[in-house]
């Protein structure tokens, strides 16, 4: 039966819809890609910083300790003192956010992967 072309054109708007739906697929896969990289990336950098503010503390602490020597031995004063006190415990603080912010990266991580076998990243560095 001649229909008028009515069959065809419903035929190029069902291939013009699929290749608009691919288009978005593939648009919403590379946008879900770059952001478990996003993920990915955030968390490798909140490791490092882990890793940074550990050595902030101990040079903060052995900093305190010579600071406390000075002091005993008579060549440093109270305030030297207080001040390395400062500087370690804002350290501390440092790291502990460090921490806290490597903690925040691996449930954003999670997140962005949904699917993780067992949801579990703990062994991610």
């Amino acid at each position: 039966l001649f229909d008028g072309g009515q069959s065809r054109a419903q035929a190029d708007q069902q291939e013009s819809n699929i290749a608009i739906a691919e288009n978005q697929f593939a648009s919403n896969r590379e946008q879900i890609r770059f952001q478990v990289e996003q993920a990915y990336s955030t968390l490798r950098s909140s490791f490092d910083n882990i890793q940074v503010t550990a050595l902030a503390v101990q040079n903060a602490q052995e900093a305190l300790r010579l600071a406390r020597l000075r002091f005993q031995a008579g060549v440093g004063t109270q305030t030297d003192v207080l001040q390395q006190q400062t500087a370690l415990t804002q350290a501390e603080v440092n790291s502990l956010t460090a921490i806290l912010n490597y903690n925040r990266a691996i449930a954003s991580l999670q997140r962005q992967i949904s699917n993780y076998p067992d949801g579990n990243l703990a062994d991610t560095p």
